[in-house]
């Protein structure tokens, strides 16, 4: 399925310093939405 990636890439991304960026990353993007 198309998730399968998405939870691959998430079981990569337990580092702290990784989820920290994605969070950043999320951040901005809503931001940029609104």
């Amino acid at each position: 399925s198309g998730t399968e990636p998405v939870v691959r890439y998430y079981a990569e991304a337990q580092d702290h310093s990784t989820l920290e960026k994605l969070c950043r990353y999320g951040e901005q993007f809503f931001k940029s939405q609104l």
